[in-house]
């Protein structure tokens, strides 16, 4: 499975998010600098302390949940 992530405070980069998982990212739009996509869920603390969002899963993954 694949889990997208929007940065709320800050971009993309070095410490400033979780490294566990981490696929890809790309540069955000609106209220979020950058997207970055995970081979798992982030947990709770994780999102807390990085100021992530969850913002999808992908569609043919959604099925299989």
């Amino acid at each position: 499975m694949r889990y997208t992530y929007g940065m709320r405070l800050r971009p993309f980069g070095p410490g400033c998010q979780p490294k566990e998982g981490f696929l890809e990212w790309k540069d955000g739009t609106g209220r979020y600098w950058s997207f970055v996509t995970y081979n798992r869920p982030l947990t709770e603390n994780e999102t807390f302390v990085y100021s992530m969002d969850l913002i999808e899963l992908k569609e043919e993954e959604k099925e299989n949940v």
